[in-house]
């Protein structure tokens, strides 16, 4: 419990009504989350308002709501009404105060970018934990407190989750937690009163501009920056193109540029702040043992041996050497890394669930053309007898993405197999006409079976020795939503369960049916 008083003196407000002497049990952000004592915070989204909540909020048992709107209806006998400029600022600052600043007793790395964000964190809390540190992760994943992963509804949740998450690692003694810092996350407020140790920058590419999301790339850029000007330390990639302008943007006391010393630089590297030093990647050469796809490189400034990761793709090196380097600036030596990196898988990230011998399976998260084109490029270099992309595209999203992302795999792929990803509130059939009009575009086989499980188990019952399967779009997701829920679905248990089905013999005859 704490005083609302207390909760307040960060915060700019107006009392509309009630006492601010009384007690909070806790903060609440959801209606259905609220009892007796709590203070409700009515946060506005693009398409949900708390404000609509306010009376089901009361119901429960809110002693105190947080509010930017305001009128007299909202008054109700004996409860507060706290009128504040945005609540998602406010709850941040209430957050942190709530549960005693828990972000100032970690060590905080927050990683930031269009592309590899939860690639860079999730190596770096394998290489630290291999280094026996004690590490939390927030991110696309979900939240690791130190004893295994739980949903998040964000990459980057409410800053009360956060504040949350934080504090119970606290209590299980990490020292160290890695936050995915998405753009909506630093533009929403959720990380307000985090002052980062450091601040990784990795790329910006035009992935999110649209309804509900960011106008333009300046924008978007500018929400990225805002890292960079709440950071002790900065880790900047000197090949992209954005770098300059995050640099000149940030107030860090420290700055580092890692990169592959083989592209050419874009950045300045000289801008922006004293340079400590560079790190590159060289000699990035691709390896294969049996199934299993990988990449080795050196790392000159940390050792003359070389570095593997069990990843394939240069811009897995790329991400590899972000969390090199911020392991470095934490401590961790050579020989640590070096292990954590050769050991380190990232459901849902290039992650191999290759059942046989003779040929491989590879998820991943792409769901948007950029993304695909990147991992079917990837995946050709290591010359599969043929390349085999099975994918679909979210409902209630940009039809422009089903058009690309059609166009790029029909492009790259031998055969793709168009399905359904999260249809959410549209029909899967409708999605998949879109997706369809890019695929015809570029001329490339396809195949169409909307059920996706059917799809994946086709697919494994056509394989050929040499083929190299990527299965797009899900990654980490357990689930598919459909019609505003999720039901469940893991690409690999459909895995599994059909190889299963292979090794005793009884493959389903999907070849005749699909194939003409």
């Amino acid at each position: 419990m704490s005083q609302l008083t207390m909760l307040l003196e960060k915060i700019p407000h107006q009392i509309m009504c009630g006492t601010v002497h009384k007690e909070i049990h806790k903060i609440a952000i959801h209606s259905g989350d609220v009892e007796s004592g709590d203070l409700f915070v009515c946060l506005k989204g693009y398409r949900q308002d708390g404000h609509r909540y306010i009376r089901q909020a009361v119901k429960c048992g809110a002693t105190a709501l947080l509010v930017q709107e305001w009128d007299e209806v909202m008054a109700y006998p004996g409860v507060t009404v706290i009128l504040v400029r945005n609540t998602r600022e406010a709850l941040a600052h209430a957050a942190h105060a709530f549960y005693g600043y828990p972000a100032k007793k970690l060590i905080t790395v927050g990683i930031t970018g269009t592309k590899g964000k939860t690639t860079t964190a999730w190596m770096a809390v394998q290489i630290l934990r291999y280094a026996g540190i004690r590490a939390g992760y927030i991110g696309t994943l979900g939240t690791d407190c130190g004893d295994g992963l739980y949903a998040n509804e964000n990459t980057t949740p409410e800053s009360l989750v956060i504040v949350q998450a934080m504090a119970c690692m606290v209590q299980k003694r990490c020292q160290i937690v890695l936050i995915e810092a998405s753009s909506q996350g630093l533009k929403m407020h959720r990380l307000d009163e985090i002052c980062f140790d450091i601040g990784v920058y990795l790329n910006l590419a035009g992935d999110h501009i649209g309804p509900g999301e960011h106008r333009d790339m300046e924008e978007y850029a500018a929400c990225k920056a805002m890292l960079f000007r709440r950071c002790m330390i900065g880790i900047f990639n000197q090949n992209d193109e954005y770098t300059g302008y995050m640099v000149r943007s940030s107030t860090c006391r420290e700055i580092t540029y890692f990169g592959m010393e083989d592209e050419k630089r874009r950045s300045d590297c000289s801008e922006g702040g004293i340079q400590n030093e560079q790190i590159h990647a060289l000699q990035c050469r691709r390896i294969r043992r049996g199934q299993q796809l990988g990449m080795r490189f050196f790392i000159p400034e940390y050792d003359a041996e070389p570095f593997e990761i069990p990843i394939p793709g240069t811009f897995n090196v790329e991400n590899a050497l972000a969390a090199a380097v911020i392991s470095r600036k934490l401590g961790v030596g050579t020989a640590c890394i070096r292990q954590g990196l050769m050991h380190s898988m990232i459901p849902g990230r290039m992650e191999n669930v290759s059942v046989r011998d003779s040929y491989s399976i590879f998820i991943d998260y792409a769901h948007n053309a950029l993304a695909l084109q990147h991992i079917l490029t990837t995946l050709r270099e290591y010359r599969p007898c043929r390349l085999i992309c099975l994918f679909g595209c979210g409902g209630n999203r940009a039809k422009d993405r089903r058009y690309s992302m059609g166009e790029v795999s029909g492009r790259l792929a031998d055969l793709s197999i168009v399905t359904s990803d999260n249809p959410r509130y549209e029909e899967p059939e409708s999605i998949i006409e879109d997706i369809l009009v890019g695929m015809q575009k570029s001329g490339g086989k396809y195949i169409r079976i909307t059920d996706r499980r059917e799809a994946i188990r086709y697919t494994m019952s056509i394989a050929l020795p040499g083929d190299i399967i990527l299965l797009a779009g899900k990654g980490h997701e357990t689930y598919q939503e459909i019609q505003g829920k999720k039901y469940p679905m893991d690409e690999r248990r459909i895995v599994y369960e059909q190889r299963k089905i292979q090794n005793e013999g009884m493959l389903c005859q999907y070849h005749s049916r699909y194939f003409t």
